[in-house]
């Protein structure tokens, strides 16, 4: 099994490095240049443990676990800068994002994951 990770993480490294081999980017932006630049950092987070008991139920909640590492995630977010914070509209993933919410008196900007559109 790791073997195959080890591929697929080296066929992956691969395909990266053969698809822009010139300089030139299509990117559509301006990219700062610079030592003014303002550094922005993004937190990608999975949303903690849920209850499977229900294999019918399309939007479980947390489990006790699930509540735990919530908390911890906003301990561990206290000494960093945190100004936006997006979810989708599921249970577990609102959950999860709650505590550290609460922390800093933040909204949720929802979106939808199959269509990809901010609300």
């Amino acid at each position: 099994m790791k073997s195959t990770y080890l591929y697929l993480f080296i066929f992956i490294l691969v395909m990266m490095s053969s698809c822009n081999q010139s300089n030139e980017y299509d990117f559509q932006f301006d990219i700062p240049q610079g030592k003014d630049i303002e550094k922005t950092t993004y937190y990608f987070v999975r949303h903690a443990e849920k209850d499977t008991t229900n294999p019918k139920d399309d939007d479980p909640q947390l489990t006790e676990e699930g509540i735990r590492r919530a908390n911890y995630l906003a301990t561990y977010f206290d000494d960093k800068e945190l100004e936006l914070f997006y979810s989708t509209d599921y249970s577990r993933t609102i959950q999860t994002l709650i505590p550290t919410i609460h922390k800093y008196k933040g909204n949720i900007q929802s979106y939808d994951a199959k269509k990809n559109i901010v609300y």
